[in-house]
């Protein structure tokens, strides 16, 4: 019988994953579940309208909610499930709960098997993402959309051009900017049969740069009709994209005038803000480490890079900083509290700068070693348009990026990779502890309890 519980723990979680270190995983992740129903069991913040249009779904009345932005993916989802999972609040949310707890896992598990970049522990690092790992306990969009998008993904690393132009349908059915990510599955699935010059990113000059664009196009010309016959099946999910943005006016779905798309360029700032901070600290290979210490900090501020990047950001801040009225209107957001001091203190937002600046350089500096020319300069531009149109900042519209590039960056030591593991899960800990037994009242609505969220 153990037996059993190993394969079926090397299955779910990864060869090498440990049993110990999973059924810890497990064991938090159903206690958080469980704790956040019992205390709030009640929809909360955006679960109300989540739940309601996902119960009027179920109960066959497709009325739709103007206030709702995204798709009715999730709410289509519970509607077909119904029979098996139920459509109260629990139910509801126990969808995500199984989403993440095991769907997660497994997807990118398969894709680090498909990308040779087997880690022990791989899956369970990523899935305990803090803002990720969150929306497992809560009836919201984030998981489920997050979940397909990565298994079309996976199904375009092996190959499967029908299944995963599917998927990529029906992500669109949870958030309209994953659409930007189906580009890049399909140039995944069209660079897996060609050759062309594409050097690592370390390597190339701008004339490289120039030869690895003019090398793609001439390799996708010559085979044109064997490229034409994979990426078709993906002529349904633009058409029906473009056909949507046509008809909707905009890719926002309801409550456009507080989403209208902006170029909020200090958006790619915070992003990799983000991504170090949680990455911490296996975002950085042990050679990259070694070097950091080995030249001191002070050698990567007046890099040259850092050099030419700082009065860039100096200029993004000044002219470039959206407050949007939603970041400085909900202090139950953790977000609004770091937002609240830069507007407080009008020159504490400078000092970002430089810490950008760093975060940038380091960031360019390992991904250039595992990356391929064509592949960092489409992940970017993915990365660029999913982010800088958006004018409110939400840790949850960088759960895909940051997912994406640190699949990219093979991991290499295992010791980083429990620390990350042990300094996500006690992020998770604390944000639920705080949710659950932190509440707190605003002085307009003294019935009901506010709480603490990412």
């Amino acid at each position: 019988m153990s037996i059993q519980k190993g394969r079926l723990v090397r299955a779910v979680y990864g060869a090498g994953a440990g049993s110990n270190l999973v059924k810890l995983w497990i064991l938090i992740t159903l206690v958080s579940f469980l704790l956040v129903n019992r205390y709030v069991d009640i929809p909360y913040m955006d679960e109300i309208f989540h739940v309601s249009q996902a119960q009027r779904y179920c109960n066959q009345d497709w009325r739709w909610d103007p206030a709702i932005t995204t798709p009715p993916g999730l709410y289509l989802l519970s509607y077909f499930l119904k029979t098996i999972l139920g459509c109260n609040l629990f139910h509801l949310r126990f969808l995500n709960f199984a989403l993440g707890v095991i769907g997660m896992p497994v997807i990118l598990f398969d894709i680090s098997t498909q990308l040779n970049t087997k880690s022990r522990g791989f899956p369970l690092v990523l899935s305990s993402l803090p803002p990720l790992w969150f929306s497992f306990l809560l009836y919201y969009t984030d998981t489920a959309s997050t979940v397909i998008t990565l298994l079309a993904y996976d199904l375009a690393l092996r190959n499967a051009a029908i299944s995963s132009s599917v998927f990529c349908f029906f992500s669109l059915f949870f958030r309209q900017t994953n659409i930007l990510w189906v580009g890049y599955i399909i140039y995944t699935l069209i660079t897996n049969d060609l050759s062309f010059y594409n050097p690592k990113l370390s390597e190339a000059t701008f004339i490289d740069f120039l030869l690895a664009i003019t090398s793609f196009i001439g390799s996708l010309l010559r085979n044109m009709r064997k490229i034409w016959r994979r990426i078709l099946p993906f002529a349904f999910v633009i058409a029906f994209s473009l056909g949507f943005l046509i008809c909707n006016g905009g890719i926002v779905l309801g409550d456009k005038s507080n989403h209208k798309p902006v170029i909020h360029l200090s958006q790619i700032n915070y992003f990799i803000a983000f991504l170090f901070i949680f990455s911490f600290p296996s975002c950085l290979s042990p050679q990259l480490k070694r070097a950091f210490w080995k030249t001191k900090i002070h050698s990567h501020l007046f890099s040259r890079i850092t050099l030419l990047l700082l009065p860039l950001l100096f200029l993004i801040i000044k002219y470039n900083t959206i407050m949007h009225p939603f970041l400085l209107a909900d202090n139950r957001h953790y977000v609004f509290y770091v937002f609240n001091r830069f507007r407080r203190y009008w020159w504490l937002k400078y000092l970002g700068a430089p810490v950008y600046a760093l975060c940038y350089n380091l960031f360019i500096k390992e991904v250039s070693h595992h990356m391929s020319v064509l592949d960092f300069t489409v992940m970017t531009l993915a990365t660029l348009l999913t982010l800088v149109p958006a004018p409110l900042v939400e840790f949850r519209y960088f759960i895909l990026p940051c997912l994406f590039w640190r699949i990219k960056v093979p991991w290499q030591s295992k010791n980083a990779l429990l620390t990350e593991f042990i300094f996500h899960m006690s992020l998770n800990a604390i944000s639920v502890y705080i949710f659950v037994y932190r509440p707190f009242v605003w002085p307009s609505e003294t019935e009901n309890l506010q709480r603490f969220m990412w």
